[in-house]
This record gives structure tokens, sequence and C-alpha cells, in this order.
């Protein structure tokens, strides 16, 4: 158990690691994104903060360029760096609550309030795409690589769906 009363958080809402097993917590209502390095005594500091992460929700570690994307509740895909700098991907969705890439490099989120799920290729910076609509409060979604599935549970309905994308992935050469 890692204590993060200290900072005062308001609204804890998901979490993700990154490469070196250092773990990475968003506080929505907080603002602000929690840093807890594993490998120093499970060290809590505030990675990132302020108005620019929209209120910050899903959070997904890209393990490629090393750097951290965020759906944020106010529509936001954000894209933050090892230092803290935050990168506008897109914006004017609604309510953003989960997010993922594949491992085509294609990233989804989910839109909780409009019941839709969105590809955008290039890994945010590409085409937006309606993966999915007519949803009942898709929150946090995540990624079943070997099955090729996005999972997503349907918060006001108290269920779980998942969704084949086989079909969306392209062939390896």
């Amino acid at each position: 158990v890692v204590a993060l009363e200290d900072y005062s958080p308001q609204f804890l809402n998901d979490i993700t690691a990154d490469s070196d097993g250092n773990l990475y917590v968003s506080d929505m209502d907080g603002g602000l994104i929690f840093k807890i390095t594993t490998r120093e005594n499970h060290k809590v500091t505030i990675f990132c903060s302020g108005d620019s992460l929209g209120q910050p929700n899903g959070l997904y570690y890209n393990h490629h360029n090393r750097h951290l994307l965020v759906a944020s509740w106010r529509g936001q895909v954000l894209e933050v760096d090892e230092k803290g700098r935050i990168e506008v991907l897109r914006d004017g969705f609604k309510n953003l609550d989960g997010i993922f890439i594949d491992r085509q490099g294609d990233l989804f989120v989910s839109s909780f309030t409009e019941g839709e799920i969105y590809k955008i290729s290039e890994s945010g910076r590409g085409k937006i795409t309606l993966f999915q609509s007519g949803l009942q409060t898709p929150a946090d979604i995540s990624y079943d690589a070997v099955h090729h599935k996005v999972l997503t549970p349907f918060m006001m309905e108290n269920r779980v769906g998942s969704f084949d994308i086989s079909g969306l992935e392209k062939p390896k050469r």
C-alpha cells in the first residue's frame, strides 16, 4: 500500500506502469498525476499537474516512446514526456475515460457520456475513426493482445463487454 493522503488527493482514477516499474496514478478532480518510484521505496512525487491536464482520467504508458498518454475528462488526448511536458494530441471529445494503444500502434479512447470508443491511428496522431457507438457508459478500456479484443466495463449497466479488433489489424509483412 502506498499512502497518498499527504497530497490530499480528490479523486484517484487510473493507474499504469512504465518500463522501469514506476507507477502513474491520475487524480481527476485534483488535476494532477502522481509518479510512484517503486525502486526508491515507493517514493511519491507529482509527475505533472495543472489545468492543462484537463482533469486527467485514463492513463496508458507508451513503452515505444516512453511517454504517458492521458485521456482527459474535458475531452483531450494528451501525451506527457519524461519531464512532464504536456502535448495535446487531440481535442474536441467529451468526457474521455479509458485509453490504450494496440500492437498495431492504433490508440483507442472511450467517451463515457457519449457512449463511444474511437480509434486514432499513428499512436493518436493520425486519422480518427468511430470504432463503437451506442454504448452505455463505457468506462476504462483495456486491450487483450492475445485475443485481439477491446475490453470495457459499462459502468451504469453493471456489465462488461468485449469487441474484436482482429479485422482492424494490419497484416504483418
